[in-house]
């Protein structure tokens, strides 16, 4: 037989072969098995407010999270990571109506976090799946006024109670917080005095940041001076005096400096006044506390 008869030969048989191969395969062989396809996540949209939080060393924030799911599923949870060392991150009110789930992202800073920004993820999770992730920036900063290390802390009363004001709004209780703004020797408006000229009152001062005391600055404008005790509060409320003295006539105005030596951070100062002896106001226009953060 010709060489070319014989690869004519072998040419169709090839062929037939394939051709019954592809028959039996379609007909009764088993077809290649494929993995389903993966569900889509769900549509969700999530809104962070702010995106960008400062926040001081050893103070606290909040951020506000909503999330809007585009077709039901069920209740979305939130959490978030990324917190650096010193920052305490919990998720509070989370919760899932209809569509709509809302959430508060509460930020605690210790007094000694590192000063630094950091990206914190804020995430929804449904059923155990991530839907989305955003972002939200948190910048921890310093107070220049009341370092964390141990520098020197000086701050003016952020609020004030009193026995009794001469009214609400003059001559308040309010007016001896923040920085001194009477100038000289003056019956002011802008200071703090009591209802009666010859009563015996007391003042309290509340500060921002706690300290270890090392002196109090008392600004008086007038009728100076009534005091006769300075007590410094501690972060219980237990008073203890720094300061003892007789009413008596002084020169005005005046700052009457009061070094302190305490072991305990404090958050308060009181002032205790007796005007039956001059028979007159004593103004209180500011109280400078200072010390270190503890």
């Amino acid at each position: 037989m010709h060489n070319s008869v014989r690869k004519q030969l072998l040419s169709a048989a090839f062929a037939a072969l394939v051709s019954v191969t592809a028959i039996t395969c379609s007909s009764g062989g088993t077809e290649p098995t494929t993995s389903a396809p993966e569900p889509p996540t769900p549509r969700v949209l999530l809104f962070v407010q702010p995106s960008g939080s400062a926040i001081e060393q050893g103070d606290s924030g909040v951020v506000a999270v909503r999330i809007v799911a585009l077709e039901p599923g069920g209740v979305v949870e939130v959490n978030v990571t990324g917190a650096p060392s010193g920052v305490i991150i919990s998720v509070t009110d989370n919760v899932t109506t209809g569509f709509e789930t809302t959430a508060l992202v509460r930020i605690k800073v210790a007094a000694d976090a590192a000063v630094r920004t950091d990206t914190l993820r804020v995430r929804a999770i449904r059923n155990g799946i991530l839907l989305i992730t955003e972002t939200v920036l948190l910048t921890v900063f310093a107070d220049p006024l009341c370092p964390s290390n141990g520098a020197v802390c000086a701050q003016w009363a952020r609020s004030a109670a009193a026995s009794s004001q001469y009214t609400p709004g003059d001559w308040s209780a309010s007016a001896a917080t923040g920085v001194p703004n009477v100038n000289g020797c003056a019956d002011d408006v802008r200071a703090w005095a009591s209802v009666e000229a010859n009563g015996v009152d007391w003042l309290e001062l509340t500060y921002e940041k706690p300290v270890i005391p090392t002196e109090i600055n008392v600004y008086e404008n007038y009728g100076v001076s009534s005091i006769v005790k300075v007590e410094i509060v501690d972060l219980v409320g237990a008073s203890h005096t720094v300061f003892v003295a007789e009413a008596r006539r002084e020169s005005c105005p005046r700052v009457l400096r009061i070094p302190v030596t305490f072991s305990s951070p404090v958050v308060g100062v009181r002032i205790s006044l007796d005007q039956r002896v001059i028979n007159d106001w004593n103004e209180i226009d500011a109280v400078y506390l200072i010390g270190r953060r503890p």
